[in-house]
């Protein structure tokens, strides 16, 4: 693999903290408003500001030989987006959301056998120390008796689906990108995945049930704003950095930096207790994105 560029090593690991803050904003939003109505509404809401980014940032269409890959893009994200739903309603969050980490390492190999984006052999070290951490931060649970744990939870196999699916969509964008998508990918990408989302919920009827809770957001519009703004702006930065970093790379930051955050920012926002057990993963975690992000 060559060298990764300072610029975009950068980007990333904006974008990687931009998701961190990303979490924190929406956990906020989802105490007052149903967690679907923000999953529906949120991609709608953010094309709009991406299309202010795109029109600032100058011409950069997308051209017709990069759409099949932006498609299928949008419709795995949509797709993970649903497993990923479920996954949390059937099963516990420790035991499910640590599975999410085996997206960098599906993400690198696929990298390496479409892409031809080779790891440093001490990444594949990182990518396995990120991996670990994310298991010793599930391990945690009250919930967790061994590894017969996640054969018997109903959430497991549709959270693998999540991280099959979001392995997938960094290669498409950036053969997207290699194809001449410009900066417009990045409102043409969300508008998709939120026409694909809602379409699939109006046709299944179950919009019918949400129709009341849309005014929930009226009662919390900065709130509201705020995700919307955060939002938009990180999956700006997030698109922009595949055009300069390969997609395992950007994938192992996003999630070792994402669990280390998710730890903190709920231990200072929303008082929750922080263990030894926690702390050994945040420092896995770390030392795992450590070793990515610091060969170049």
């Amino acid at each position: 693999m060559s060298p990764i560029p300072t610029f975009g090593m950068l980007l990333t690991l904006v974008a990687s903290f931009g998701w961190g803050g990303m979490d924190v904003t929406q956990k906020a939003l989802t105490r007052r408003v149903d967690p679907l109505v923000v999953v529906l509404l949120l991609p709608l809401a953010e094309v709009p500001l991406l299309a202010i980014y795109a029109w600032c940032a100058g011409p950069g269409a997308v051209p017709a030989r990069a759409l099949p890959p932006m498609l299928g893009s949008a419709l795995l994200n949509g797709v993970g987006l649903f497993c990923f739903m479920q996954a949390l309603h059937r099963s516990p969050i420790s035991l499910t959301i640590p599975l999410l980490s085996l997206t960098p390492v599906l993400t690198t190999l696929l990298g390496w056998v479409f892409r031809h984006q080779v790891p440093f052999p001490l990444q594949f070290a990182g990518i396995f120390l990120v991996v670990l951490g994310a298991l010793v931060l599930g391990a945690r649970s009250a919930q967790w008796h061994g590894l017969r744990s996640f054969a018997r939870e109903p959430g497991v196999p549709l959270m693998l689906g999540a991280a099959v699916a979001w392995s997938c969509t960094p290669l498409m964008d950036q053969t997207a990108m290699a194809r001449g998508a410009g900066v417009w990918y990045a409102p043409a990408l969300t508008l998709c995945v939120g026409v694909f989302l809602n379409a699939f919920f109006l046709f299944t009827g179950r919009w019918r049930r949400l129709g009341g809770q849309v005014k929930a957001l009226g009662q919390v519009p900065g709130l509201a704003l705020a995700v919307g703004i955060l939002g938009a702006a990180v999956i700006a930065v997030q698109i922009e950095s595949l055009r300069y970093v390969p997609a395992g790379f950007n994938e192992t930051v996003r999630r070792g930096l994402g669990m280390a955050c998710a730890i903190l920012t709920g231990r200072i926002f929303f008082k929750e207790a922080i263990t030894r057990q926690m702390v050994l993963a945040v420092v896995i975690l770390t030392l795992g994105v450590a070793l990515v992000v610091g060969l170049r």
